[in-house]
């Protein structure tokens, strides 16, 4: 609805579907999130290539890698391997953050 879908050749069998998300808190301020099957994306994309077979999941198979935005590393390594920076005061935000309900919710929503 509010997005665009596009697709690159990645190589033979393999493509590249990049979805970006346009919406935004002025346009879609009571809106739902949005999720994409992206199995049925694949398996949609499959049946528009080949119109007279029909998709078989005991021959037919569809890889599913989430990339980070640049396209060099998949998601879940981005997320493994993002630095975890430590401060000198953390120890002492810690235990000041513990000690409020509100700062402890103020901390939690941002």
């Amino acid at each position: 609805m509010y997005g665009k879908t596009v697709l690159w050749p990645w190589g033979r069998n393999k493509i590249m579907v990049r979805l970006e998300n346009n919406a935004d808190m002025f346009d879609m301020w009571k809106s739902a999130d949005y999720t994409v099957d992206m199995e049925k994306f694949a398996q949609g994309f499959w049946n528009m290539a080949n119109p007279t077979a029909k998709w078989d999941s005991s021959k037919n198979s569809a890889t599913i890698d989430e990339m980070d935005l640049t396209v060099n590393m998949l998601q879940k390594e981005v997320v493994e391997k993002k630095m975890k920076w430590k401060g000198q005061d953390d120890g002492m935000i810690e235990l000041k953050i513990n000690a409020s309900q509100k700062l402890k919710e103020i901390y939690e929503r941002n």
